[in-house]
């Protein structure tokens, strides 16, 4: 549930299509392979991003959808306010 809730999240942030959460969605159902493998597979996440959000897993307990989420919300939160600060300048 959360791996889905998670992929909706990415297909309203257009980092993931309808299309492509399904194929990650049934891809995770049949093969049983942890979702951080499935988004470095298909190149939705990088190596570096899935380790800092293992990493957060070791100081939270959450799922790895949990806290991706929040990583890739922050970041574009983090991206959107400093675009907006530099474009004052």
């Amino acid at each position: 549930m959360f791996s889905q809730l998670f992929g909706e999240y990415l297909v309203s942030e257009e980092v993931l299509t309808p299309e492509q959460l399904r194929e990650v969605l049934d891809e995770q159902a049949t093969a049983k392979v942890r979702l951080g493998t499935i988004a470095i597979a298909n190149g939705y996440m990088t190596q570096n991003e899935t380790e800092e959000v293992n990493h957060l897993q070791t100081q939270y307990d959450r799922r790895f959808g949990d806290i991706a989420v929040i990583y890739f919300f922050s970041n574009i939160i983090c991206k959107n306010f400093w675009s907006s600060r530099v474009a004052h300048l």
